[in-house]
C-alpha cells in the first residue's frame, strides 16, 4: 500500500509516523511506559533522557 501524499506541482511526500512517549508523568518509569523489563538510555543527560528497550532481554524483542 503506497502511503505517499501527492503535493501540488506533482511532487510526493513520504508518509511518516513518529511516536513520542514521555515517561515520568505521574511517576511512570521508562520500563513501564515501554512495556519492557530492561531499557537503555540512548541519549540525554541528568535531567532528561531517551530510552529504548534493550534488545535480547525480556519479551517481544
Amino acid at each position: 500500500m503506497n502511503r505517499d501524499r501527492q503535493l501540488p506541482g506533482g511532487g510526493t511526500l513520504a508518509h511518516e509516523v513518529v511516536e513520542l512517549r514521555v515517561h515520568g508523568v505521574s511517576g511512570t518509569s521508562a520500563e513501564a511506559l515501554l512495556d519492557h523489563p530492561i531499557v537503555t538510555r540512548v541519549a540525554g543527560d541528568d535531567n532528561a533522557g531517551f530510552y529504548r528497550p534493550r534488545p535480547g532481554f525480556g519479551i517481544s524483542d
